[in-house]
């Protein structure tokens, strides 16, 4: 991100999820107990347990970064 906001990495649009992988898998699991969590897609946001499964699919495949 440091990178990013430096103008060193990427073009005018950075994309972050907070949510990780297992966060995401149990809600595709019990999506009644994870409504509320939200994920970005190209300049439009949706809860993530309303997306089709080809979407959600999609953002468990996008690069994770973890904080060091």
């Amino acid at each position: 991100m440091r990178k990013f906001s430096l103008g060193k990495l990427g073009s005018n649009m950075l994309t972050i999820t907070c949510a990780d992988h297992e966060t995401l898998e149990k809600a595709q699991k019990y999506p009644e107990r994870y409504d509320l969590i939200r994920v970005r897609m190209g300049g439009w946001s949706e809860f993530f347990i309303s997306l089709y499964k080809d979407f959600q699919k999609q953002q468990l495949r996008r690069p994770m970064f973890l904080a060091e």
